[in-house]
């Protein structure tokens, strides 16, 4: 069973909540929302007591909380009085420990966002726990205080980028207190437990990918022979060769033009015939691990062939000897490297950081 995380969302309708240069329950409302997309982009099931502006009372939202079955319950405050900082308030019940660690998980993530912390607090009523939610929540549960909404503090959590950015931290605390994996890819497609999530990751980093649009990366797409030398240009840095002629069938304004402007006066491709270059046409194993053995130097690995499928007098017979021999790929299974199949984004991106 996967993970569920029920958050409350402080305040709404009549009850504004904390007022200053910040409404609390407007900003609540966006922290909230932030914490929620981020949890569920990380594969965990996210509940929330409002989605919008409206008046739930706290008995309801206890009982929608409880009803959710959560393995962590957040209650999404600001503060006033006009102090500075974050404070998180914790349980003295039977899920003390529990909530004393997420509370040290989501407070060590603010402060490495550069937000003071007031600490991590517990506070006593006639029935246990002052805060409602500490006190009836049947689930590990914090109450947390972002920044104060009536000081100089609010400044900083005044945009809806800022809030949001701040419900992102939360969520990655929460994250590290379940232990998982956080995913800070921008597309929705890639998965932390994926074999090429690392490789993905790298080449985002590295702005040698952007994806196919802004959260995509379509990594079982199969990958054009025109995206397979733009990453590789862009993992060289870049480089320009103006003067060297364009291909018949690339133009000066293509994103790629460039790229295979280098390739070709560095002899990493030679296109396929009568100075054509074909760039919307899948590239194969065989021919993006023979780019990257040119792009390398050609350079010669002694040894035993491992694959099966790869014949002796083949052009790509000795970029793939070295391609096995450097880690770069084991192949499809132990035999076989498939060298006509297309290559699919994801492997291209993995031969990539490995080389």
């Amino acid at each position: 069973m996967g993970r569920r995380v029920f958050i409350c969302v402080g305040h709404g309708g009549s009850d504004a909540g904390a007022v200053g240069h910040v409404v609390e329950k407007e900003a609540t409302l966006t922290i909230s929302l932030a914490v929620k997309a981020e949890l569920e982009r990380n594969g965990v099931t996210a509940g929330i007591s409002r989605t919008r502006d409206e008046e739930d009372g706290l008995s309801k939202e206890i009982r929608m909380a409880n009803a959710f079955d959560a393995d962590v319950i957040l209650a999404v405050h600001a503060n006033a009085g006009g102090g500075d900082g974050f404070e998180a308030y914790r349980q003295t019940n039977q899920f003390a420990g529990e909530s004393l660690e997420i509370a040290r998980c989501i407070e060590a993530r603010v402060k490495s966002m550069g937000q003071y912390s007031r600490g991590i607090k517990t506070k006593q009523g006639s029935h246990g726990d002052y805060f409602y939610w500490l006190r009836n929540a049947n689930a590990p549960t914090v109450l947390l205080e972002g920044f104060f909404v009536d000081s100089p503090d609010a400044f900083d959590f005044d945009s809806v980028e800022e809030q949001r950015a701040l419900g992102r931290i939360y969520a990655y605390g929460v994250l590290d207190y379940l232990g998982i994996k956080i995913n800070t890819l921008p597309f929705m497609d890639v998965n932390t437990d994926d074999f090429y999530y690392d490789a993905i990751k790298w080449a985002s980093e590295k702005h040698i990918t952007t994806g196919t649009t802004a959260t995509a990366f379509s990594p079982d797409e199969e990958c054009t022979r025109a995206q397979a030398v733009t990453m590789l240009w862009r993992k060289h840095g870049k480089p320009e060769r103006p003067g060297q002629p364009l291909f018949k069938d690339v133009v000066p304004s293509d994103y790629f033009a460039k790229a295979t402007q280098w390739a070709s006066a560095a002899g990493i491709v030679t296109g396929v015939g009568d100075n054509m270059f074909e760039p919307s046409a899948p590239c194969t194993r065989g021919q993006i691990v023979t780019m990257l053995h040119r792009a390398a130097g050609s350079p010669a690995v002694e040894g035993k062939m491992p694959f099966e499928d790869i014949r002796p007098d083949a052009y790509y017979t000795e970029a793939v000897k070295w391609a096995a021999a450097k880690g770069i790929t084991t192949g499809v299974d132990a035999k076989h490297f498939a060298p006509h199949d297309p290559c699919t984004r994801a492997q291209l991106v993995c031969f990539l950081y490995r080389a």
